[in-house]
C-alpha cells in the first residue's frame, strides 16, 4: 500500500533503473517508526549514496497491511531489504508483513538488526540471509563496499559472511563477533531527520538526540544493559553541535533524548541548561533514581516535560541491590514526594514481581504503604501516581538468561493482587503474563521457535494466536520448562564472557534464596 506523508526532509531522488533499491522497514506504525533512530540513520545514509535508491515501509498493525512511505513500490521489488527488530514480539509483525508481501522465501536479500537479535539471533535466523550482531554503522561502512555485488544473490551473502559484525545463518552456528562503535562522536549521525507534518510520533515532534549507548550498570534482568555494552557517550561539545545543526531542521524547538542512563553522560547538565537558556524543549527517557537530585528534577520541570519515569524495580532494599538499583525505600519515597512538589505532574515507575511469595508479598505490603505515604505528603490526586509493573522476563546474553521462561507464571497471582491492594489511590499498568511468556519463549529460544512465530503470524497477532501456535509446537521447546544448561547462542560473543555471565547467575540465586528466607525481616 501506497501511503506517503507529509515530512520535513524528505529526500527526494528520481532513480535509474540501474538504481540499487534498498528498502529500511519497521514493522511498527508509522507513528512508532518515526521514533526509530534506525529508520532515520538508513535513510539518511542511503538517500546520499550515488546509485541508491532507498523507499521505507512500516507496518500498520491495525489495518493489516504494509505501507510503502517514499515511493509506490511493494518491498518484492526492492534488491535489499533492511530491517530493524529491537524486542522480540516485532519478530511476529515482521513475518507477518513477510507474508502479505510475499517475501518470506523469495524477494529481497532480507538482513535483520536489532537489539534482541544482536543478544540471539536463533529464532528468527531462518527468516533472514543475515542478521547484524551489534550497531548498525560498523556495519554500514563495510557494507557498502560489497553492495555491487547485489545482482548476484549466492556472491553477495558470501561476502556479508566476510563482514566483522555480520551473522548469516546459511552457514550454520559459528563464531560471530559483535561489533560496535568505539567513538560516537565520529560515528555518522542523521541530524537533518525526518519530521512527520500531519501525525505526531509517539514521543512528539523534535530532533531525537542519542546522548549515549550501552550502559555502565550491569542490572541482571536488562537485555539492553548487556547487550549494548561498553557504555559510550557523546560529548558535550558534540551534542551542542548536535542540537545547533539539527534544531534548525525540526521545526519544532525540543530535542527528544535517547539513552539508557541520561544523567550518566559527563557535561549533560551544561547541555540541558543550554536547551532551558535558548527556550529549547526536551523529552527526558527514564532515569536511574541515583542519579537524581534537586537540581536535575528542575531542569526536567524547566524544559517542559511533566512525566518523570524512574525504575526503582522494587521498594524492598536488599532486593534492589540485588538487581542492581542502589536505592532504598525512603530515596524513592524522597525523589518522588520532590518531584512532585517540584511541579511534576505525574510520576511514573517501573516495579517487577515475580520473585516467589515471600518477596512478592512483601512487595504488596510495601507498594500500599509507598502510595499512602507519597499521598500525605503531597495531596496529590491518584492519576499523577503511576505504577508500570512486569513479571521478571529472562532474558539471552543475561545473567538469568539460564532461567526457563515458565518463571514468568510466578509473577501472576501477585500481579491480580495489586489492582486491589491500591485501588482508587494510584494508576496502575499491569504487563499480562502471556505476553512475558510470549516474550520469554522467543528470546530464549533456538531455530526451532521459528515454527511457532511462523504459526503466530499466520493466524493472529494477539495473544490468542500465541496460545494457539505454542499449544501446538511446544513438545518442541523443551527450553520452557527446563532452561538450557548451554545456551544454543553462545557462539555469539558477548562483552561480558559467558564464564561471567554464569558466575553473576549463580549470585543471583543464592542471594534471592538467601532474601526468600528472611521473608519480612528485610
Amino acid at each position: 500500500m501506497y501511503r506517503p506523508r507529509r515530512e520535513l526532509n524528505k529526500i527526494g531522488k528520481r532513480g535509474r533503473p540501474s538504481d540499487i533499491k534498498v528498502g529500511v522497514f519497521v514493522p511498527l506504525p508509522y507513528r512508532a517508526a518515526m521514533n526509530s533512530l534506525f529508520l532515520h540513520l538508513c535513510y539518511r545514509y542511503f538517500a546520499e549514496l550515488d546509485g541508491v535508491i532507498v523507499n521505507r515501509f512500516v507496518y500498520n498493525i491495525n489495518e493489516d497491511a504494509v505501507e510503502s512511505l517514499d515511493y509506490n513500490t511493494n518491498i518484492k521489488d526492492m534488491d535489499l531489504l533492511l530491517v530493524s527488530l529491537p524486542f522480540e514480539i516485532d519478530y511476529v509483525y515482521a513475518i507477518r508483513a513477510f507474508m502479505l508481501e510475499g517475501v518470506l522465501k523469495e524477494g529481497p536479500i532480507k538482513i535483520a538488526g536489532g537489539i534482541a537479535p544482536s543478544a540471539n539471533p536463533l529464532p528468527i535466523a531462518p527468516f533472514f540471509d543475515a542478521i547484524v550482531i551489534g550497531d548498525a554503522e560498523p556495519f554500514l561502512e563495510r557494507f557498502t563496499d560489497i553492495l555491487q555485488l547485489i545482482n548476484d544473490r549466492s556472491s553477495f551473502i558470501d561476502a556479508l559472511a566476510s563482514v566483522e559484525g555480520v551473522y548469516v545463518p546459511k552457514l550454520g552456528r559459528y563464531h560471530v563477533k559483535r561489533t560496535y562503535v568505539q567513538n560516537l562522536d565520529e560515528a555518522f549521525y542523521p541530524y537533518r531527520q525526518l519530521v512527520p507534518l500531519d501525525e505526531e510520533p509517539v514521543y512528539g515532534r523534535g530532533l531525537l538526540l542519542e546522548a549515549s549507548r550501552g550502559c555502565p550498570y550491569s542490572c541482571p534482568f536488562c537485555l539492553e544493559g548487556f547487550t549494548t555494552k561498553p557504555f559510550r557517550y557523546r560529548s558535550k561539545s558534540k551534542l551542542i553541535e548536535l542540537v545547533e545543526k539539527g534544531i534548525e531542521f525540526t521545526r519544532p524547538r525540543k530535542v527528544i533524548f535517547y539513552s539508557l542512563s541520561l544523567f550518566s553522560v559527563p557535561g549533560i547538565d551544561e547541555v540541558l541548561l543550554m536547551l532551558k537558556e535558548r527556550g529549547i524543549k526536551a523529552g527526558i527517557p527514564s532515569v536511574r533514581i541515583d542519579t537524581l537530585n534537586d537540581e536535575r528534577i528542575r531542569f526536567v520541570v524547566d524544559l517542559g516535560q511533566r512525566t518523570l519515569t524512574i525504575a526503582p524495580e522494587t521498594l524492598i532494599p536488599n532486593l534492589a541491590q540485588l538487581l542492581g538499583k542502589n536505592t532504598g525505600y525512603d530515596e524513592v519515597i524522597d525523589i518522588t514526594v520532590t518531584a512532585l512538589r517540584s511541579g511534576i505532574r505525574n510520576i511514573k515507575l517501573y516495579l517487577i514481581a515475580g520473585f516467589g511469595n515471600e518477596l512478592d508479598g512483601l512487595l504488596l505490603e510495601m507498594l500500599s504503604r509507598f502510595v499512602e505515604e507519597v499521598g500525605k505528603k503531597t495531596g496529590i490526586h491518584p492519576s499523577s501516581l503511576r505504577f508500570s509493573i512486569n513479571p521478571l522476563i529472562p532474558k539471552p546474553n543475561t545473567p538469568l538468561q539460564w532461567l526457563p521462561p515458565k518463571v514468568v507464571f510466578g509473577a501472576a497471582k501477585t500481579l491480580g493482587k495489586i489492582r486491589h491492594v491500591i485501588k482508587g489511590r494510584a494508576r496502575v499498568e499491569v504487563y499480562d503474563v502471556w505476553w512475558s511468556f510470549a516474550q520469554a519463549v522467543i528470546g530464549l529460544g533456538d531455530e526451532r521457535v521459528s515454527k511457532l512465530i511462523l504459526n503466530w503470524a499466520l493466524h493472529s497477532l494477539g495473544i490468542g494466536g500465541f496460545k494457539r501456535a505454542y499449544r501446538e509446537y511446544s513438545k518442541e521447546l523443551e527450553h520452557v520448562e527446563k532452561g538450557w544448561s548451554d545456551p544454543p547462542w553462545s557462539f555469539i560473543e558477548s562483552y561480558v564472557p559467558y564464564s561471567e555471565l554464569r558466575k553473576r547467575f549463580s549470585c543471583f540465586l543464592e542471594s534471592l534464596e538467601h532474601l526468600r528466607s528472611r521473608g519480612d525481616t528485610i
